[in-house]
């Protein structure tokens, strides 16, 4: 028997809802840029290896990409906070994009919204990389665990590690413009002119 996902009334503002979902954010971004210009990372030494820490900057992009889908799910809850006061009690992205949706009563298309849902649906599939990650298995990560163990998480699916080896600046540069854009529409709910219902 599947468990009926509950709404919870929200106890923060919609504000700290909006800047914990940009923390998330702005440490995915932190960790693109690292990738991309080793500020930290030490290429392996023998010299290094006592006194400084030494990684592979590639290891990032597991917490990365994690950033962004928990960032996407604070967003869609931010949302139903400032529409609602309440929330629903899930990880699943899909359920939290319909709520919205039901919240904003969009029942048309909405250019911002869709867009919104475009890069929800990216995520809750792990649709990145051209299926680099994943090669072509239909996924749905409705626990939002995928990412979290490299087994075990409720899609039951494998994590291709070897392929994070090999992600290229365009494939980087991806997940920027992906970073922007749910920047860009945490905002979404108040271009809707909709005030408490009314």
């Amino acid at each position: 028997m599947a468990n009926k996902v509950k709404n919870k009334q929200a106890k923060s503002q919609k504000w700290d809802w909006h800047f914990v979902a940009k923390s998330y954010l702005a440490l995915a971004y932190i960790g693109v840029e690292e990738i991309k210009n080793k500020t930290y990372c030490k290429e392996p030494n023998f010299l290094y290896r006592v006194s400084l820490q030494v990684y592979d900057a590639k290891l990032l992009l597991i917490p990365i990409i994690w950033n962004i889908k928990h960032a996407i799910e604070i967003v869609l809850k931010a949302g139903d906070v400032t529409f609602q006061g309440k929330y629903l009690e899930t990880h699943d992205l899909n359920e939290l994009k319909k709520e919205l949706s039901k919240a904003l009563d969009i029942k048309h298309n909405d250019a911002k919204f869709d867009e919104l849902v475009k890069i929800v649906d990216k995520y809750y599939q792990l649709r990145i990389f051209n299926g680099k990650l994943f090669g072509s298995i239909e996924l749905y990560d409705t626990k939002n665990d995928v990412l979290r163990y490299p087994e075990g998480n409720k899609a039951d699916v494998e994590i291709n590690l070897y392929a994070f080896g090999k992600i290229t600046v365009e494939e980087l540069d991806e997940l920027l413009k992906d970073i922007d854009l749910i920047n860009l529409r945490l905002t979404v709910p108040a271009e809707h002119k909709h005030s408490g219902g009314a």
